[in-house]
């Protein structure tokens, strides 16, 4: 089994049509300009403040702040499970929160259902599959990710 972090080219996983039904999708240039485009929304809403995990990329903070999007944090534990008890408590005061399928991996089904239940509550839930890619099944009001980390050429190989 091939194991590796570069970028390769695997013509196994060329296909004759597409494999993924892109309905209701819009694609952007990275992450980042999906969150550039949640925070748009959440202003528009007058949301100002966003509850995140603590355990994240730096860009989504930069990203946030420089979008006028105020943050607090709550936990991830060790195994990037989330104490919802706790993510009730805080999430008590907030009208948006934000988390992460870390490493190709959804939460608990209890999990799910708790965040599809902060959905019923009016609050937005915005969905990171950061490298979960294009999950068959979403819990946010926004679920994205950063295309290029799924593409066989990093994007500076594209642009040059």
């Amino acid at each position: 089994m091939f194991v590796g972090g570069e970028f390769y080219d695997d013509p196994a996983w060329e296909k004759d049509s597409p494999t993924l039904d892109t309905a209701g999708m819009t694609f952007l240039s990275g992450g980042k300009a999906c969150l550039m485009v949640i925070c748009d929304y959440l202003l528009d809403h007058g949301i100002q403040r966003i509850l995140l995990p603590s355990y994240l990329c730096p860009t989504v903070l930069a990203t946030l702040e420089r979008q006028g999007i105020d943050w607090e944090m709550y936990p991830v534990r060790e195994d990037f499970s989330i104490d919802l008890d706790d993510l009730a408590r805080r999430a008590a005061g907030f009208r948006a929160v934000y988390f992460i399928n870390y490493f190709g991996f959804q939460h608990s089904l209890e999990t799910r259902r708790f965040f599809q239940s902060l959905r019923r509550k009016g609050v937005v839930v915005v969905e990171d599959n950061a490298q979960t890619g294009f999950a068959p099944q979403t819990t946010g009001d926004f679920v994205f990710n950063s295309l290029r980390k799924f593409a066989a050429h990093d994007g500076g190989y594209l642009i040059s």
